[in-house]
């Protein structure tokens, strides 16, 4: 594989000096460190990159893909990374995704529950708009992949975020739960509320009406108090989620961005602390597969200003003497991506937006041909120079990322 990078490189030095002069410093940098990657038909990464990116997923005990949402490529190729680890091990054995536990818990049950997917797609259309983003087709297969290879088992999706479109389902939820006629009547009266707001956002095209961003944490506290969940029950796992997430999302519509992603960042990382130390109680620490935004996952101070998983992940693993790959999967030049628009609970499609504009738009200019370029960024690190520059022209993502992927005309989930 050494010397596969080094016939890149080779290649590149080798184009006349005319093609190269009009050429930004940073993209012939970044072409120095590019490679093809594909996914086969049957699934499984292929094309130069392929056969060392597989081995790096099986050496890591984290794999952290943060992607673009709604990109069809991009669970597809979070599938392949994750039968990478499958067909020759050791790989990941868990699954983490930007929902809650809860609608985690769901999502895979409702995969186990039979092979047709009919369980799956009920349940989507009965909690209608569903789990973002795991009402897309591609997602949802991905879900299917990491289920499907892991029979017997349960817990294998990791849900570490807050749930803000669940309200409807918890509340169902808690009522199955209720321990009394009386908590059955709050649980009632909870969901007529929550079923009025969301009908309340399609009138008006408002989702702050949504009751988990401008409802009133009053009608929480009534529903804890007729319950008295017992502590690690279901019934306080669901409301203590739901007060957090009502409470992060009242923050941002009253316009305290940075305390609102603050408590967010901290919600994944007790989430995923959480369910670490669940899965590690048979004293083998657990491999994990996390797909998320990509803010999400970036080494360092997030463009929320905080630290969020990306941070915390690689330090678990080599605070054990592990090793964490971090990875960012964006759209290129004339790919495509599904935008969910909660005024109408639809998905509509858009071009990729590069989010940064051109702090980002380097990778597109430097990516070549259809499908998949893989940048390995540890080329480019130690290059002072070349550092700085991509340091410069790419804000945080140079040094928060160890390989990066730009999809050329890729569809929209």
């Amino acid at each position: 594989m050494r010397l596969a990078w080094a016939v890149v490189g080779a290649l590149m030095a080798a184009q006349p000096v005319a093609a190269q002069a009009g050429e930004d410093s940073l993209v012939v940098l970044l072409r120095s460190v590019a490679e093809p990657l594909a996914v086969g038909a049957d699934g499984r990464l292929a094309g130069a990159a392929g056969e060392r990116l597989a081995a790096r997923v099986r050496a890591s005990r984290f794999v952290l893909l943060g992607e673009e949402h709604g990109m069809a490529d991009v669970p597809r190729l979070a599938a392949a990374l994750w039968r990478a680890g499958q067909d020759a091990g050791p790989g990941p054995q868990y699954l983490a995704i930007e929902v809650g536990p809860q609608m985690a818990g769901r999502l895979e049950a409702a995969l186990r529950m039979e092979p047709t997917d009919s369980a799956y797609r009920a349940f989507l259309a009965a909690h209608r708009p569903g789990a973002p983003f795991y009402f897309w087709r591609e997602d949802a297969a991905l879900l299917r992949t990491v289920v499907a290879a892991t029979p017997g088992r349960s817990g294998v999706l990791w849900g570490l975020d807050y749930d803000i479109l669940a309200d409807r389902h918890l509340f169902q939820r808690l009522r199955q739960l209720a321990p009394s006629a009386e908590a059955r009547r709050v649980a009632d009266s909870a969901i007529a509320v929550a079923d009025g707001a969301f009908a309340e956002v399609l009138a008006q095209g408002n989702p702050g009406l949504l009751y988990m961003f401008g409802g009133s944490p009053a009608l929480l506290a009534r529903v804890r108090g007729v319950f008295r969940p017992r502590a690690g029950s279901e019934a306080e796992g669901i409301l203590s989620l739901m007060e957090e997430t009502l409470a992060i999302n009242r923050l941002f519509m009253a316009g305290s961005g940075y305390e609102s992603n603050r408590r967010r960042a901290a919600l994944m990382r007790d989430h995923f602390v959480a369910a670490y130390r669940q899965a590690s109680r048979g004293g083998v620490r657990p491999r994990v597969l996390f797909k998320f935004g990509a803010t999400h996952l970036l080494r360092g101070v997030s463009f929320t200003q905080q630290f969020d998983l990306g941070t915390l992940v690689p330090a678990v693993a080599e605070l054990a003497g592990d090793s964490a790959l971090s990875l960012y999967a964006m759209g290129g030049v004339g790919s495509r991506q599904a935008q969910f628009d909660p005024r109408v609970m639809r998905s509509v499609e858009a071009p990729v937006d590069l989010e940064g504009g051109a702090e980002l738009g380097v990778f597109a200019r430097a990516a070549a041909g259809e499908g998949w370029t893989v940048f390995d960024l540890r080329g480019v690190r130690g290059r002072s120079r070349g550092w700085r520059g991509c340091l410069t022209g790419c804000g945080g993502w140079c040094s928060g990322m160890t390989w990066w992927w730009c999809s050329r005309g890729g569809g929209a989930a």
